[in-house]
């Protein structure tokens, strides 16, 4: 079992490789962390796979992914039942997903009159904090990743959380998935704790 775990992180990291993400700016090397959030499409729901992770849990809804502070590192984003690095593409092409990320958005925003865990004002402007926290997102619109079409999306997808914000702050995420052979788009919109530079 124990095996079977180092594995998979170990091939996560090589697959987190595979992209060129902006350089994460750590805070401390002993602050490092790193968590995964599998995502499931069950009937017509996007669903967190996931327990509650990291700082700040307690309560939290699936998909929550916690930063202490001080903390900072990589979020994994998966979709169950399918294989790292897939695509729509032809199957003569190397792909045969059924499903794949087409977009990921960032919000400080909480819905009004505020929800559950809920963010609204994805693809919005955002506040110039969020890149102290995310260097990846472009603050034009909150993204972190968006396809131009579904033949670019991925099954697996990895965010870097510099966490280097000041303060405890609560950021919204949004992930779309949409179906390769049919019309199917869904979202889920958990969220990440920060707690914050030391």
């Amino acid at each position: 079992m124990k095996r079977n775990i180092l594995i998979w992180a170990a091939v996560m990291l090589l697959l987190a490789a595979c992209q060129t993400p902006a350089p994460l700016s750590l805070q401390n090397t002993q602050g490092l962390k790193n968590y995964g959030v599998s995502l499931q499409i069950a009937g017509n729901r996007l669903k967190a796979k996931s327990r509650p992770q990291g700082w700040n849990k307690s309560n939290r809804k699936d998909g929550y992914v916690g930063y202490g502070p001080g903390e900072s590192g990589w979020t994994f984003f998966n979709l169950k039942q399918e294989d790292a690095g897939n695509t729509c593409a032809s199957a003569d092409a190397g792909g045969n997903a059924q499903w794949v990320i087409t977009g990921f958005y960032l919000s400080a925003f909480p819905e009004e009159p505020s929800a559950d865990e809920k963010g609204e004002k994805f693809g919005t402007p955002q506040p110039s904090w969020l890149q102290e926290a995310f260097p990846q997102v472009d603050l034009a619109d909150g993204s972190l990743f968006k396809a131009a079409d579904k033949n670019l999306g991925v099954t697996f997808l990895s965010v870097a959380n510099a966490n280097n914000q000041a303060g405890d702050k609560f950021i919204y995420y949004s992930v779309t998935v949409e179906e390769c052979n049919g019309s199917g788009k869904l979202t889920l919109d958990p969220g990440f704790g920060n707690g914050g530079r030391r």
